[in-house]
């Protein structure tokens, strides 16, 4: 169980652990990886571009707001695209891409799939790469690895 101070945190969990799905935890993994595999650039903004939304950076959003897709454009608070940053972006793309009557809990799902896609993991538990979700939060990192599609996959 995680416990966290952050309210963007712990709706995360709560919404993750607890919601509804509308789709497969399999169905979640294969839209994360047809973006992810398919985006030249694995930032947020690639990510963002191979899905043809532009992103933009808007400091003047609220403090509250990290992100925010307002008529098809991501708007983003901070220059510096770590943490929840990232994740936020990663959240509103994922609104995008998903239908408006599915879950939050599939929309968190997506997030954390794009932010950490199961082929980055397997490649990580390899060996092969060293510490390649140190930008994220801790937090969003110890909530992908309790995911089921990650406890499966070898």
């Amino acid at each position: 169980m995680l416990i966290v101070a952050e309210p963007i945190a712990e709706r995360a969990i709560l919404e993750v652990t607890g919601g509804v799905s509308c789709y497969s935890a399999w169905d979640i993994e294969r839209i994360a990886d047809q973006v992810t595999e398919r985006a030249v650039d694995p930032s947020p903004q690639g990510l963002a571009a191979e899905c043809g939304v532009p992103i933009v950076l808007e400091p003047l959003l609220p403090a509250a707001v990290p992100a925010q897709m307002i008529r098809g454009t991501i708007y983003y608070r901070s220059d510096r695209l770590r943490g929840l940053a990232v994740l936020m972006i990663l959240h509103e793309l994922a609104h995008h891409l998903l239908p408006r009557h599915v879950d939050h809990s599939d929309v968190w799902s997506l997030t954390l799939a794009l932010a950490m896609p199961l082929r980055v993991i397997r490649a990580m538990r390899h060996g092969e790469l060293h510490a390649p979700f140190a930008h994220l939060p801790a937090w969003a990192v110890a909530l992908r690895f309790e995911m089921p599609t990650v406890l499966l996959a070898a």
